[in-house]
């Protein structure tokens, strides 16, 4: 099983800390009343939503594909990105 099918099984609390706590933060976006943190974490991309009028969290979102990337173009260093994916991390 892969580490992002892992993700997916987790609930959600558990996907929030994990992101935070074990997270590589590269960025984040405003995207109307969300704040949308982006993070790379052993193999896959986390966003979480947090809803800035409502002070909280209400959404995580993980994926491969460089698609779900477009939206941070402007944001992203790319020679920190390559540097984030060069070095691996160990399983969850």
């Amino acid at each position: 099983m892969t580490a992002l099918n892992k993700f997916h099984e987790m609930a959600f609390e558990e996907k929030c800390n994990l992101i935070t706590f074990s997270g590589t933060y590269l960025t984040s976006k405003d995207f109307g009343k969300d704040k949308v943190y982006l993070f790379y974490l052993n193999g896959f991309f986390a966003e979480i939503w947090y809803n800035i009028e409502k002070s909280k969290v209400h959404g995580v979102n993980a994926f491969t594909s460089n698609r779900g990337l477009e939206v941070y173009c402007d944001e992203i260093e790319i020679d920190e990105l390559k540097s984030v994916l060069q070095d691996g991390y160990p399983d969850f």
